[in-house]
């Protein structure tokens, strides 16, 4: 279904701010999410603000964090997330990252006391956009069996990097160690079958059903290599003392690690830039497999699919994620996104 961008903007800001989260911190995680949705990943975008709606209401989120540094040195931070959204920890962290990059070289964060922070691209793509390259991970609720075990252990924790290029986006790679949870919810949601290969049930049986894998166990993209590298993203997404393992992923439970990197460390920014240009206009020029559209590069798709959407002024969400925003949207009392697209389109 199409929708205003202006008014999916609005109703994430609108109902961030009726949940009593700061008008500025609310600004900051409407922006994380249309960022997914606008880059296609809509099961990181604006459908989250009903998923995690009941929590704020519970306490389990605190929506009005005291998101602070605790400990800083010339190229690092710790920065406490106070039990609130992830996005308001992890975004702030990425800035310090950035001004330290900006000034000696290099910046590292850590984060802790955190939660889910939305769209984990997005710390990247903000180090990539400032000409920088940027990295993030995060924990998040175990998922993952380890190679060979019936028990999940570890989340799907992804790994992010944001280059910066000349002439092209950046690449933005935001993979994470096994399917993601979120498209296999709206795909239950939808009665829609998943891949195969993306879980197992909870007999530990392979399965392309949505609902039985979401109680079930991912499986780890590249088998023990996925497991391998979640593991060590759980290991770096704890250095600041977020729990890890079965103990992390709940609210106030999370733990972030990011960093960004000025090339100008290594030599001159304008000729790292045009060397991935050549990079990515080699990559663009391999001949695709027959019946396969034309090679894109990691961020490629999405930046294209942004830049049309912006252009058109109108997303296209699916139905019932669209349903679920106008649920949650009338239990807030604001105006939900699809009537106020449907006015836009009759005015």
């Amino acid at each position: 279904m199409e929708l205003r961008i202006g008014a999916v903007s609005r109703y994430c800001f609108d109902a961030f701010v009726a949940l009593g989260v700061p008008a500025e911190h609310a600004r900051t995680l409407a922006n994380v999410l249309l960022e997914a949705d606008l880059r296609g990943h809509v099961d990181h975008g604006s459908s989250l603000v009903a998923l995690y709606l009941p929590d704020v209401r519970t306490g389990a989120i605190n929506p009005r964090p005291s998101v602070r540094v605790l400990e800083e040195t010339p190229i690092s931070v710790v920065v406490d997330g106070d039990g609130g959204f992830g996005a308001i920890g992890a975004s702030r962290a990425m800035e310090e990252c950035i001004g330290r990059a900006r000034s000696i070289g290099v910046g590292l964060a850590a984060v802790r006391n955190s939660s889910h922070a939305f769209y984990p691209g997005f710390y990247a793509l903000q180090a990539a956009e400032a000409g920088l390259v940027g990295f993030f991970t995060t924990t998040s609720r175990p998922a993952i069996a380890p190679t060979g075990a019936a028990e999940r252990v570890l989340g799907q924790n992804p790994i992010c990097f944001g280059i910066p290029a000349g002439t092209h986006p950046p690449i933005l790679v935001d993979v994470g160690m096994a399917a993601s949870i979120a498209k296999i919810r709206i795909a239950a949601d939808e009665g829609r079958e998943i891949p195969p290969g993306w879980a197992l049930d909870a007999q530990g049986r392979p399965t392309n059903d949505a609902r039985a894998a979401m109680a079930g166990l991912l499986v780890p993209i590249g088998d023990h290599k996925g497991y391998g590298l979640a593991l060590a993203m759980d290991a770096l997404a704890g250095l600041a003392g977020a729990p890890s393992g079965l103990a992390a992923g709940g609210h106030g439970a999370v733990g972030h690690f990011l960093w960004a990197l000025d090339p100008r460390l290594f030599g001159e920014p304008e000729a790292f830039r045009a060397r991935v240009d050549r990079l990515l206009d080699q990559v663009a020029s391999a001949a695709p497999l027959p019946g396969r559209p034309p090679v894109t590069y990691p961020g490629e798709s999405g930046a294209r699919r942004k830049e049309a959407a912006l252009a058109r002024g109108w997303i296209d969400l699916p139905e019932t994620v669209v349903r679920a925003m106008d649920a949650a949207a009338r239990a807030l009392d604001i105006s939900t996104p699809l009537e106020e697209s449907a006015k836009a389109r009759t005015a």
